[in-house]
This record gives C-alpha cells, structure tokens and sequence, in this order.
C-alpha cells in the first residue's frame, strides 16, 4: 500500500503566498500585466515542482527568491515614492524570509529526505 508523503504546511502556505503576492503586484502596478504574468507563472511552476517532492526544484526556488529579492532594491538607485519604496522593501524582505526558510527548515529537510527515500524503495 503507498503512504503519501506531504510537504510541511507552512511550506505549501508560503509557495502559495509568494505566486500571490507576485502576482497581485504585477496586475495593480505593471503597465503590461499579460507580459508581467510570465514571473508569477514560473515561480508557480518551480514551486509546484518542489511542492510535489524535487529538491532541486526547491534549491532553484530559493536562489531566485533571493535575486528576485535583490533585483527592485536596485531600483532604489532610481528614485522612487515612497510607497512604492516601501513595497519593495516589503516584498524583498517577504522573499528573503521564504528564501531562508526553504534553506534552513528542518521539516522541509526531512520532507524531501523522505520523499527521496521512499523513491529509492518504490524502484
């Protein structure tokens, strides 16, 4: 009989919360929204990815949460409003903390050591 493994919650809640949130920016403040949907897109398929079990998948994630997290506080070189200078603030920070979690969560660590071991037995 098959067990199915699960990914922690908190991790399923976060990927869900990021395609969100990157999501809603692009619909409320890009000019090209159609164009703009391409970032959330992928993110969402990386995530789902990771979400069913590749660890590779989950290591790609982090690393690009990072850049996306970099990449607007370039911007602040730029001149922005301040609203706009605080939302990117707020999202880059939202990403760096999903960022370490994905690399520090111990739950995360055994989810995908058992979904690896459990690979390994069903060959």
């Amino acid at each position: 009989m098959q067990t199915s493994i699960r990914p922690p919650r908190l991790f399923v809640l976060l990927l869900a919360l990021v395609v969100c949130v990157l999501t809603l920016q692009v619909l409320l403040f890009s000019s090209n929204p159609i164009a703009g949907l391409l970032w959330p897109a992928l993110v969402a398929a990386i995530s789902l990815s990771a979400a069913f079990g590749s660890r590779r998948s989950a290591s790609i994630l982090q690393y690009l949460y990072f850049v996306m997290a970099a990449l607007p506080l370039l911007f602040l070189l730029v001149g922005s409003s301040a609203s706009a200078l605080a939302r990117m603030v707020f999202v880059s920070a939202f990403l760096i903390a999903c960022g370490l979690y994905i690399a520090r969560s111990r739950s995360l660590a055994e989810f995908y050591a058992l979904h690896a071991s459990h690979g390994k037995n069903a060959a």
